[in-house]
């Protein structure tokens, strides 16, 4: 697992790769903007792929260049969760099951959010992205992205897309598993310091 210690990051806001996640929040208006008012489903789609690009630079950025800050390690997520909330809520309009993939994602990020910060409070320790989330996170864009890009021509057949869906879905289980295991393990680890001091 990828913990990051508090002196391993740095206190820098404006770092490029927090910049590329302030740009990717302000697509979420122009997203919905250009879904729900203009019906512009080409361009909607392009600016999904966009955020998406953004995410995978940021994170590259911040790995090679050395700055991986705290700001970006809250903000990061958040514009992803974000992204991927507000493209679940505009696709829900066209395909109704979709809810159930939107209540998951709500859940899952609810259950590490209140993990992380019992674990941080406990040993100011921070849980950096493993393979597992980010797999998920990678499934969750491709399935977005492949309705909205399907969507450009005509509404992906209901099969297809329960088949994506699920699949999705399965991958996002499987992550919240291994999340939660790996939190409870540091918990109670981080309960077990001082008694063995």
């Amino acid at each position: 697992m990828n913990n990051i210690d508090n002196n391993q990051i740095t206190n820098k806001v404006f770092t490029i790769p927090n910049m590329l996640s302030f740009i990717r929040i302000l697509l979420i208006p122009i997203f919905i903007w250009l879904w729900v008012n203009e019906r512009n489903f080409p361009y909607a789609t392009l600016v999904l792929f966009v955020s998406g690009f953004t995410d995978v630079i940021d994170g590259f950025l911040a790995r090679k260049l050395n700055l991986v800050s705290r700001v970006g390690k809250v903000l990061d997520p958040v514009a992803d969760k974000l992204t991927q909330a507000a493209v679940l809520l505009c696709l829900i309009f066209e395909y109704e099951y979709l809810i159930a993939a939107f209540i998951l994602l709500a859940i899952k990020e609810l259950i590490l959010l209140v993990l992380g910060i019992i674990l941080y409070r406990k040993d100011k320790t921070l849980i950096g992205s493993v393979w597992h989330g980010k797999l998920a996170a990678i499934m969750v864009y491709l399935m977005l992205f492949t309705h909205l890009a399907w969507g450009i021509w005509a509404e992906m057949p209901e099969t297809i897309s329960l088949i994506i869906v699920s699949i999705t879905m399965g991958m996002m289980t499987f992550s919240l598993f291994l999340y939660f295991k790996h939190y409870l393990e540091l918990i109670i680890k981080a309960k077990e310091k001082p008694a063995s001091s």
